[in-house]
């Protein structure tokens, strides 16, 4: 992320410039490794907070999540 926005926010501006220039769909990869937080979608909490903030930004527009193997149940349910 950028040094005065959060992860989610950076998620959020993408969303939003993507939407702008005429995307139906935002598709949130988290099984890919990002640099500063790893697996996202092993961060129930970030996982959180990012989509809840980008279905903010994507109004109308569909918003789906991308996510990795998860080790047992229980993980999956937490995100």
């Amino acid at each position: 992320p950028s040094d005065e926005r959060k992860v989610e926010q950076d998620f959020a501006f993408i969303a939003d410039a993507v939407i702008e220039a005429g995307a139906q769909v935002v598709e949130l990869n988290f099984s890919c490794p990002n640099a500063q937080h790893g697996l996202l979608y092993q961060d129930p909490d970030l996982c959180h907070t990012i989509v809840k903030e980008v279905v903010r930004v994507a109004g109308s527009t569909p918003v789906s999540v991308k996510t990795g193997l998860f080790s047992n149940e229980t993980s999956m349910r937490e995100c």
